[in-house]
């Protein structure tokens, strides 16, 4: 299943990645990254995306009969008040 577009950013944003950083890491061009964020590209970039994010530590959680997509990052494991200042 891909991911609707609210997802894509949110992965984008867990990962601390701009566009232009992302479509680099892909082999993309940032607008091919934009129009995936707009839900206007097409399914091979969606699927690029999503097996990037997956690789840097993004899992997708698919909706079920009670609750909508979600993702988690297996790289944040400590609460606010214990993260580093970068």
């Amino acid at each position: 299943m891909r991911a609707p577009k609210r997802i894509l950013i949110s992965a984008r944003v867990l990962v601390g990645q701009t566009q232009e950083e992302i479509a680099r890491a892909c082999g993309l061009g940032t607008k091919t990254v934009h129009r995936a964020e707009m839900g206007i590209a097409g399914i091979g970039t969606v699927e690029t995306l999503m097996a990037f994010y997956e690789r840097s530590g993004i899992r997708f959680i698919e909706p079920n009969e009670s609750e909508g997509w979600g993702v988690t990052a297996s790289f944040l494991t400590l609460p606010y008040e214990q993260e580093r200042q970068d």
